[in-house]
């Protein structure tokens, strides 16, 4: 459905067979991962919930934030949302915003929560 890269992060949003959203991300200093059930927010946005730490998702930035507090916000140094229809198939790709635009979040949503160990990758 969605995935991209910022300097700390890959992240992939994936679509199981019933329609259900799944985030997957990777931290990239250490290669821990994370694999949970997200939902969508109303703006959009796509959010996963671990442990009390949310994950957003939207096209212009990957906010990492615990409660009210912001961990950390990222541009997108890529991001590719690919788009598909009975005519074609095409992939839209959204530019990085700096991180100066990058706007705030209000409120923090809630999404069903997992409890995911993060464990660094094995042969790594």
């Amino acid at each position: 459905m969605a995935y991209g890269r910022t300097t700390r992060s890959l992240v992939v949003i994936c679509v199981d067979p019933d329609g259900e959203l799944q985030y997957r991300g990777e931290r990239l200093s250490d290669g821990a991962s994370l694999k949970m059930p997200a939902g969508r927010t109303a703006d959009g946005s796509i959010v996963a919930t671990n442990d009390g730490v949310t994950y957003a998702v939207s096209p212009t930035m990957f906010l990492v934030s615990q409660g009210d507090e912001v961990l950390y916000r990222d541009s997108w140094t890529e991001f590719h949302q690919p788009r598909f229809s009975a005519a074609s198939s095409a992939e839209s790709s959204v530019p990085a915003a700096p991180s100066s635009t990058a706007t705030t979040t209000t409120g923090t949503p809630t999404v069903s929560t997992t409890t995911v160990t993060m464990a660094p990758r094995a042969g790594g």
